[in-house]
């Protein structure tokens, strides 16, 4: 589901839901006033989901002493309204048993069913008595952006690179994180991050690797819209790069120094005289000359140049620092 009218006529209906038959019925049986319930509707986005139901006592025996976990792949309603059989597993003191297997293909190992069994005896603690939790298991990762001087950035600095639109990312502790989960569905997306890490980190560069590995997850990745970053005139810069690899003059680098002091100058130049919002907006306006700037061949050609002779030094270095 896209677009905010959709999103709100769905939570329109999820809150009318309070009040379907079943709903009423259900609290005229257990005594809940209609006029005490309220309802929350979470908006999250839809990933590769797999619906897990947890009951700290087995519902069927009311074995208090027995954890049931049902899982299936997709929403829990098909669960609920018995479309689909669920995988299920029983954890009685401490020892795990598969009690069936559903109709989905849905690994999960059993770390996991673990781990989940020990967060409903910490809820059920909490609350005081046995618990029915409903989960839902998403799995999707991120990508640190390696950009040198900006990590970490000023909160004006993240800020400035939201506003841009150059690329979206969430913040952590002043670092910036790509989702690329979607990019890894399609050739293209898995090849862009593939050929970028190979340059900027070669360790993360083998991570992304082992996890294309993993067939049954790519291939159910579904489609969404992608995280690589795609530079204005790219091919533009790849051949300055090129080019500038076989003049190896370093003036180059001078030069494109002082361009940027001298852009920088500027910028500070027509800032001093403004103020307040005057000066907020000036900066939110001159986002375009930012993308200019960065996406210039000339420059960014000489900066892919670098980072290119800094992976191979690094790669080089490996085996010396193995011996060490």
């Amino acid at each position: 589901m896209t677009g905010i009218e959709k999103i709100c006529n769905s939570i329109i209906k999820c809150w009318a839901s309070l009040f379907n038959e079943r709903a009423v019925a259900y609290r005229i049986k257990n005594g809940f006033p209609h006029e005490k319930v309220t309802m929350a509707v979470v908006v999250q986005k839809w990933l590769i989901q797999k619906y897990l139901d947890l009951f700290t006592a087995d519902p069927m025996t009311s074995d208090r002493f027995t954890t049931v976990i049902e899982a299936v792949k997709g929403l829990g309603e098909d669960l609920i309204l018995g479309r689909k059989n669920p995988f299920v597993w029983k954890l009685r003191q401490g020892k795990l048993q598969k009690v069936s297997d559903g109709e989905d293909d849905l690994p999960l190992e059993e770390k996991h069913i673990l781990e989940l069994a020990e967060l409903g005896n910490r809820i059920e603690e909490a609350f005081g008595c046995e618990q029915d939790i409903e989960w839902f298991l998403i799995e999707m990762f991120f990508l640190s952006f390696k950009l040198g001087p900006l990590l970490p950035c000023t909160l004006l600095g993240l800020s400035m690179l939201k506003k841009s639109g150059f690329y979206s990312f969430f913040e952590l502790d002043g670092r910036m994180y790509a989702d690329i989960t979607y990019d890894f569905g399609t050739i293209k997306g898995r090849r862009a991050h593939l050929s970028e890490t190979r340059i900027k980190d070669p360790l993360m560069h083998n991570t992304l690797k082992d996890i294309i590995k993993r067939k049954e997850y790519i291939k159910n990745i579904p489609k969404g819209p992608s995280n690589a970053i795609a530079l204005e005139g790219r091919w533009a810069i790849i051949w300055q790069a090129i080019s500038s690899y076989l003049r190896g003059d370093e003036t180059e680098i001078d030069a494109y120094v002082q361009r940027q002091k001298s852009a920088i100058e500027g910028v500070k130049s027509k800032l001093e005289g403004l103020s307040g919002v005057e000066a907020l907006q000036f900066i939110l306006d001159d986002q375009k000359n930012m993308r200019i700037t960065i996406s210039d061949p000339a420059g960014a050609g000489t900066i892919l140049t670098a980072m290119i002779l800094i992976s191979v030094t690094f790669l080089i270095s490996l085996p010396k620092m193995h011996d060490i």
